[in-house]
């Protein structure tokens, strides 16, 4: 059975079942994540994906627009036009105190966090889902203007903060990438030359229009060229099979190797993320040096 084929026998069997599944308060998304855990290659496995797969990327794309943009499209003019004062007060003055003091608050709950990566944390929780808050939605008790105000904010909300997690994501990659490439600059200066492999060289070399400064540096000795991946071909493969859902790449898998054959070496990365999940050896962490958070 195809994957298409299993998310289409889900999706029959949700839309069979939905009203009862209403009364529980069992929402779409819970039946589809529960779903998708248990099918995919965790579990059953019958419901093959890679995270690196267009065809996901795709599907998830279409999903958020659809997710973030529904609520929106459904808020009629007249229900806005005769009393927008409470929700202009929601949406363009409650909206961004709150991601505000979202920001300050990741600030001093992540120490060393930079103000652009809080911001883009602060903007990514701040809009409110009237899903999660249904029981007040849809409680008579509650004022029809507070229920409608309420209604018509979690409409808008995330198509407001939109461009702004993409900028602040922007802003967050640039950043990373300026203090970097300053930490990296420095590592050479005081601890060079650094043993890698041919991997690691091409991939460099491929975040550059011109490969020259990279090549320079294993030509005047910076970078050591010190791994056969012919002969070590089997581990490496080992290695990229058993992260494969990260994906784990052949300059990463050739590193880690080459961490396994040196005891005490240490990896110089940027690549937090990566290499504080990877273990040598089976359980061992991976020894790396990465560049401080400022």
């Amino acid at each position: 059975m195809s994957g298409l084929t299993v998310l289409a026998v889900v999706f029959v069997a949700y839309a069979l079942a939905a009203a009862r599944l209403d009364r529980w308060w069992i929402t779409a998304p819970m039946v589809f994540v529960a779903a998708g855990l248990l099918l995919g290659p965790h579990a059953v496995g019958i419901l093959p994906f890679s995270l690196s797969s267009a065809t996901v990327l795709t599907i998830t794309e279409l999903t958020l627009a659809l997710l973030l943009f529904s609520d929106g499209s459904t808020i009629a003019l007249r229900d806005v036009e005769g009393d927008s004062k409470l929700p202009d007060r929601l949406l363009f003055a409650g909206l961004p105190l709150t991601v505000a003091a979202g920001t300050l608050a990741a600030h001093f709950v992540f120490p060393g966090v930079q103000w652009a990566l809080a911001a883009l944390i602060a903007t990514i929780l701040a809009p409110t889902d009237a899903a999660l808050g249904l029981a007040v939605v849809t409680n008579k008790v509650v004022p029809v203007r507070i229920r409608k105000a309420l209604d018509v904010e979690s409409g808008l909300n995330d198509g407001l903060v939109t461009p702004f997690v993409t900028l602040f994501i922007a802003v967050t990659a640039a950043e990373e990438h300026i203090s970097g490439h300053a930490w990296a600059a420095e590592a050479f200066r005081q601890h060079s030359p650094f043993f890698t492999c041919d991997a690691v060289v091409a991939e460099a070399c491929s975040f550059f229009p011109d490969p020259r400064p990279v090549l320079t540096l294993v030509s005047r000795g910076d970078l050591l060229l010190d791994f056969n991946l012919a002969e070590q071909m089997p581990r490496v493969l080992a290695l990229v099979t058993k992260y494969a859902d990260r994906p784990m790449d052949l300059a990463d898998a050739c590193v880690v190797r080459m961490t396994e054959l040196n005891e005490r070496c240490k990896v110089w990365t940027v690549d937090r993320g990566d290499f504080r999940a990877y273990r040598r050896h089976g359980r061992q962490p991976v020894p790396s040096e990465f560049p401080p958070n400022d």
